[in-house]
């Protein structure tokens, strides 16, 4: 019995150059996996580190990011295709879906309580077959009112048209207890500033 099993564990030349050329092999389907993968879904945890050639999809995608820091309605509504719809998640929250009409009501009212704001994208990944986005971001901004920073996090996911060109479908995943935080302390300000604006006219 030993002699067979020193027997079966030795292995002649030949097969020997076979096994060698079996995990060169493997190597080379593996390398080859891999990046193919990279290059298929993107991942970017800053422009730095970018490919160099993004699809148009993508490049929609860091637009829509880009404009948070102008503060400016026109420019986060405008990416957003005309049949378009932006949906906060979790449904806890209680916030429904917007049209594109709707959105661009909800931007007026959220570049107003921020002095500066940036959606700073930690983790991109560009998905061809769904003809989508997703993001891992971290939302950093400075309150109005002398109320200081305000930092969250959110996963979003944007469809985009057939050309790549526009969001059809913005989902917007946020850390639903930090949203109640800032609701509340959105609340006590404008509560406490209508209360001090009905002081000064009496």
């Amino acid at each position: 019995m030993v002699q067979i099993a020193l027997h079966s564990a030795t292995l002649s030349s030949a097969e020997i150059i076979s096994l060698t050329f079996l995990i060169g092999g493997l190597s080379v389907i593996f390398a080859a996996s891999y990046i193919w993968m990279r290059d298929t879904y993107s991942t970017t945890s800053d422009n730095s580190n970018a490919p160099k050639t993004r699809s148009t999809r993508l490049q929609t995608a860091h637009t829509v990011l880009a404009n948070y820091k102008l503060l400016s309605p026109s420019a986060l509504v405008e990416p957003l295709a005309p049949n378009g719809t932006h949906k906060v998640l979790p449904e806890s929250l209680g916030i429904p879906q917007r049209s594109r009409e709707e959105f661009e009501q909800h931007a007026k009212g959220f570049t107003s309580i921020f002095t500066a704001f940036e959606m700073q994208p930690q983790q991109i990944y560009d998905a061809p077959e769904q003809n989508s986005v997703v993001a891992y971001c971290k939302m950093v901004g400075t309150l109005v009112g002398g109320m200081g920073p305000w930092t969250n996090e959110c996963m979003i996911t944007m469809k985009m048209n057939s050309e790549g060109t526009k969001v059809v479908e913005y989902r917007e995943f946020v850390d639903s207890a930090r949203a109640a935080i800032l609701k509340e302390k959105l609340g006590k300000f404008f509560a406490s500033k209508a209360k001090g604006e009905d002081m000064m006219n009496k």
